[in-house]
């Protein structure tokens, strides 16, 4: 019996020994999952850096959606890159437009493990770099092409309290909103302060106001299908989710006495208070409704203001009456709805619009309750900053519409934040499930159980 023991305890150790030696290997998802085409996604082999002018050409890999799939996932429920469990039939609002899937097709760097780096001799201050196996989840009728990054046109309404500065980038498609599914980096050399977008299809730019988590190097991912941004002091890096037109903003200056519909001036030689010349948009939305969308989100959908008006603003509170976080531009004059993200599972909170007509808003529609499913979250939701606008620029508020200092946001929260989930840790950490599960196995096994 003892020796019999010997014999079993020696196969343990064997086994015990073989995992520990694979577990010591740094794992690596590319050498495991053969370019992680587990999605059943039609891929294309970019080098690592690719440098030209003209479009890249992936139209006769694109994979389509049939019978509510894309590749092998539903697209009510995909899971992809740093996405899990995403409805990509329900995206929301991105700078005023609805964002569609219809095709798909994954990147694949020419060396493995190294991201892919698009760059153009058109532009020298601007480059786009994304993680090798991410898919490209874009409408019906994208033609396939990704334009590398080309100098954009400013035109189109600023955001309120700002101009479109000289650095203007358009990169991917004029065309078609393209999604990621997993967060890519635009990186604009020698840009630093306030940076926006315009979504193809949009006249409206928009403000990213949502700064990284994490270090400049490896910032934290943000809200599908959302951005944010970083600064190394000398450089700006937009992460995120869909590639449009990105541009450097410059703070418009405040008007002076002179300026026309400025009254008054203080006397003495005191400094007068800027002045707003843009007229009130002609009256409310109507707020229609907010819907919880899934977990940590509601949709809001209103009705058009009568102009004049450039943009709708989002505030919310967690008491009736008394709003505490704001989204200074949502959308667009077209713009009648919007998907808030990262809210708190099981708070409720209270939601209003109103639209603005730039520097100055008009008066806030009615007000509804919503509680979202989903995990606690301990920061505000996507695109919101502490304050009804959001913003601490300076913009004509109605009578009666600035919240008490009693009212602001504590700093502090007992909520616990939630980040995305990584599709490679919950493949990783399924692959070590099932090798422990073999191991005990093997090790009951030999004892006859």
């Amino acid at each position: 019996m003892g020796l019999g023991f010997n014999k079993h305890l020696t196969k343990i150790l064997i086994v015990i020994f073989a995992a520990v030696s694979i577990l010591a290997v740094p794992f690596n998802k590319d050498s495991v999952f053969g370019y992680g085409h587990t999605l059943g996604i039609s891929a294309v082999s970019l080098a690592s850096t690719t440098t030209q002018d003209t479009p890249i050409d992936l139209s006769s890999s694109v994979s389509t959606v049939a019978d509510g799939n894309i590749g092998t996932q539903p697209v009510t429920s995909y899971d992809g890159g740093s996405l899990t469990n995403v409805d990509l039939t329900n995206l929301g609002n991105i700078g005023g437009q609805i964002p569609t899937v219809g095709k798909a097709v994954t990147l694949v760097s020419s060396t493995p493990g190294i991201p892919i780096t698009i760059a153009s001799n058109r532009v020298s201050n601007a480059s786009v770099v994304i993680p090798n196996n991410t898919t490209i989840l874009a409408p019906a009728a994208w033609d396939g092409t990704i334009t590398p990054p080309a100098a954009g046109s400013s035109t189109g309404t600023a955001p309120s309290g700002f101009s479109v500065g000289g650095s203007i980038v358009e990169v991917g498609s004029s065309t078609a909103i393209l999604l990621f599914d997993q967060p890519i980096d635009v990186v604009l050399t020698g840009v630093t302060g306030p940076v926006g977008y315009k979504a193809a299809g949009s006249n409206a730019w928009v403000q990213i106001t949502s700064a990284c988590g994490g270090t400049y190097a490896s910032p934290s991912p943000p809200v599908f299908p959302g951005e944010c941004y970083s600064s190394n002091g000398t450089d700006t890096k937009i992460h995120t989710y869909h590639l449009t037109t990105f541009a450097s903003l410059v703070a418009a200056a405040a008007s002076d006495s002179s300026s026309s519909g400025s009254s008054g001036g203080s006397s003495g030689g005191g400094t007068s208070a800027p002045s707003c010349n843009d007229s009130a948009a002609g009256g409310a939305p109507a707020l229609l409704s907010a819907t919880a969308a899934g977990p940590n989100k509601v949709t809001l959908t209103w009705s058009k203001a009568k102009d004049p008006v450039t943009h709708y603003v989002i505030s919310y509170g967690l008491t009736p009456g008394k709003p505490l976080y704001g989204n200074p531009n949502v959308g667009g004059k077209d713009t009648t709805s919007y998907t808030v993200g990262s809210l708190s599972g099981g708070t409720t909170y209270y939601f209003r619009v109103r639209a603005g007509n730039g520097c100055n808003g008009g008066p806030y529609s009615n007000e509804i309750a919503v509680r979202p499913a989903g995990a606690f979250v301990s920061t505000p939701a996507a695109g919101f900053l502490p304050g009804v606008l959001g913003t601490t620029k300076t913009v004509q508020e109605p009578a009666g519409e600035k919240p008490s200092q009693s009212d602001q946001p504590s700093q502090k929260s007992d909520l616990v934040s939630q980040q995305p989930k990584s599709m490679a840790s919950t493949q990783y950490g399924g692959l070590l499930g099932s090798f422990f599960r073999f191991i005990f196995g093997f090790i009951s096994s030999l004892f006859g159980r």
